[in-house]
């Protein structure tokens, strides 16, 4: 019934411990698409171990590297069951993931994606935060559920299940970037129904130097003008919904230019400090959030400790309310250590030998 994408690249024990979690689900009718962004390292091998023991496990290795967007529009391309949902190699699905989502698209047959909240979770295990949560449940129809998108922001993917029919209306724009989640999202929410879900269903971790963790600049411009741009381009939407929706985009960016100039001192990131300062005068005229992301990077550049003081300032901020998830947080503990476990790697298999790979092989394969 489902397809779980896992685009990897040069992380096996990550791999090995987000394909378990798949593994680990209630309902078992899965297929398990791993699409090797041309690792060449000991990803093929951890791979061909669990495929040993499990024939939903389908594996292609890329004869190059292309790419985020290209790896992940392989697997897309590919997928042959009725539903699919994306699983990042670091990430993790929780057991009832499949079960009740798949449950909640048979219950809401017009909706073409349902989301459910995401437990947000430190390289040690500390939950920071569970996206997604403040959604109240129920079906939201095109122009609705656009517009609290635009308003609320997008669901992080590890948590949605989609219909496999809306590839066919709606694609990846690689122009949009790391944002290609969120436009894709817009775009289905656009002209289709999507649903919520209660329950937290998945594992997003965030990790002090990856990209997707400490967003810059170029997350936000150009790509939300790009994002705004193909919502401008949807002709079955009605026009006042369409202002509005980009309305509420535009609105977000403005506040999300300060954040990120403020944070980007924080990380001695100079350009991309200077760059939203400039963004904030020139595009909004706001003279005073320019101002302020522009002395606060003069600071940080002239006085050492302030970049690691900021820093910790924008981390209690980001993660403001977190004492507040105890609860969440022992029943984290209780039920998914093993989970949350990273395995060492095993050894090469024999079959195949370390420098083996399946390089010019354009199709997946079950065997090894």
């Amino acid at each position: 019934m489902v397809t779980i994408i896992v685009p990897t690249r040069r992380r096996p024990q990550l791999l090995a411990r987000a394909i378990r979690s798949v593994q680990a689900q209630t309902r078992g009718d899965v297929t398990i698409a791993v699409t090797d962004n041309a690792s060449g390292d000991a990803t093929r091998d951890v791979v061909a171990s669990l495929m040993a023991g499990d024939p939903r496990i389908r594996y292609h290795e890329q004869p190059r590297d292309l790419g985020q967007h290209g790896n992940f529009q392989h697997a897309l391309a590919r997928v042959e069951t009725p539903y699919f949902t994306l699983l990042s190699d670091d990430d993790l699905l929780l057991p009832n993931f499949v079960e009740q989502s798949v449950a909640a698209l048979q219950t809401e047959p017009e909706a073409m994606f349902v989301s459910s909240p995401v437990l947000i979770v430190d390289a040690e295990g500390r939950l920071l935060m569970v996206h997604g949560a403040g959604w109240p449940v129920r079906l939201y129809r095109p122009p609705q559920g656009l517009l609290e998108l635009t308003r609320r922001g997008h669901f992080i993917w590890t948590g949605t299940l989609f219909r496999t029919a809306v590839r066919h209306a709606v694609g990846i724009d690689p122009e949009t970037g790391n944002s290609s989640d969120m436009d894709f999202q817009l775009q289905v929410a656009a002209r289709f129904p999507f649903a919520t879900r209660p329950l937290p269903a998945a594992i997003f971790f965030w990790h002090p130097d990856s990209p997707s963790s400490h967003p810059g600049l170029s997350v936000f411009w150009p790509t939300w003008r790009k994002i705004m741009s193909n919502l401008e381009a949807v002709e079955t939407l009605p026009e006042v919904a369409k202002k509005q929706a980009i309305s509420n985009l535009d609105r977000r960016l403005h506040r999300s230019l300060v954040l990120v100039g403020l944070y980007a001192a924080s990380r001695r990131r100079w350009q991309d400090a200077d760059g939203s300062a400039k963004l904030l005068s020139e595009r909004y005229r706001d003279a005073t959030a320019a101002l302020s992301v522009r002395s606060t990077a003069w600071l940080a550049r002239r006085v050492p400790p302030m970049p690691a003081v900021l820093a910790s300032i924008a981390w209690q901020l980001r993660w403001y309310g977190r004492w507040r998830l105890g609860a969440i947080q022992r029943d984290l503990d209780k039920q998914f250590p093993q989970l949350l476990a990273v395995d060492p790697l095993p050894r090469p298999s024999p079959a195949t030998g370390e420098g083996e790979s399946s390089k010019g092989d354009s199709s997946y394969t079950t065997v090894t």
